[in-house]
């Protein structure tokens, strides 16, 4: 895109003065050949250093081809009697090919306080999304921390994150996403989905338990809801503070329930303290959930 418009906001200009933006398509098999930057830079208006503009496009595009990139700018480009100027450039990179970037690693923002979370996530090689609500949410799959976050929606709670931890976490991912939450100070209570289906149930229980050991108090209520493989051998090792979900709604209800007690306290909550929202099922005597058939997962 190029615009004479230079000075403000890309994204303002083609709101309000659509006209005075050029686009120019680029087959990425071939690149951005000459003739192209030369047409939109006429077409933008730009007819001093016209030649001189459109060989910054190009490298412009270069820069952005060779470097992985997602988004490169130059705004303003500011036209003068010896030629161009960028007075002010930005590349954003892919994060996914930073690895095949080193020359650029010296350059990468450094994390704010308030990113500590992500940076985290980043270490670890989480796909994680900051929300504004206080659920913490973990899951193995997009799909299912979608589906998860969905519910939550629905029955009035707010999602904190997107976590997916990916298929086949071991105990020490688990035990890494879960310190993660905890560490969050947005997040009121957490809320574990697994549908073990490479990933094992009772290597993420493993996880779980190793998380909470290393906390010297754990504050936050925490809902792990496991299915699929191994789950009956997951649940019945999780240490006896986590609430164990009998199903995938019992999880989402009892996560939303936790959230806004917590919220509403200044002190830690005891889980045993957590609403249950099926009174009517049956009680455990040892904080435990009687252990189903290995075959009841579907929901």
């Amino acid at each position: 895109m190029v615009s004479d418009a230079g000075g403000t906001s890309i994204e303002t200009v083609a709101a309000e003065q659509p006209d005075a933006v050029v686009r120019e398509p680029i087959d990425p098999a071939f690149g951005l050949h000459e003739y192209q930057a030369r047409r939109a830079v006429f077409a933008a208006g730009v007819d001093r250093q016209a030649s001189a503009v459109s060989d910054s496009l190009g490298t412009l595009y270069e820069l952005w081809a060779a470097h992985d990139g997602l988004a490169a700018e130059i705004n303003p480009l500011v036209l003068t009697s010896d030629g161009v100027v960028a007075v002010d450039a930005v590349l954003s990179v892919d994060d996914n090919a930073r690895w095949r970037q080193p020359d650029l690693a010296e350059y990468a923002p450094s994390p704010s306080p308030t990113d500590s979370v992500a940076a985290q996530a980043a270490t670890h090689d989480f796909d994680y999304v900051q929300l504004d609500g206080d659920v913490g949410v973990i899951g193995n799959g997009a799909g299912l921390v979608m589906a998860t976050l969905d519910q939550i929606d629905d029955r009035g709670g707010s999602p904190a994150n997107f976590l997916d931890i990916g298929g086949g976490a071991g105990p020490e991912r688990v035990k890494n996403a879960l310190k993660m939450l905890f560490e969050d100070e947005t997040v009121e209570a957490i809320l574990f989905n697994v549908f073990g289906g490479i990933t094992r149930c009772d290597e993420v229980a493993r996880g779980v338990n190793d998380a909470l050991s290393a906390l010297d108090n754990v504050t936050k209520p925490t809902i792990v809801r496991l299915a699929g493989t191994n789950a009956a051998a997951g649940r019945a090792l999780l240490d006896p503070t986590v609430y164990v979900a009998d199903s995938f709604g019992d999880a989402v209800a009892t996560a939303v329930a936790a959230a806004d007690k917590t919220g509403a306290s200044s002190g830690s909550l005891d889980p045993d303290t957590i609403p249950d929202p099926d009174p009517d099922r049956e009680s455990r005597s040892d904080s435990r959930p009687s252990l189903g058939p290995e075959s009841e997962v579907s929901e």
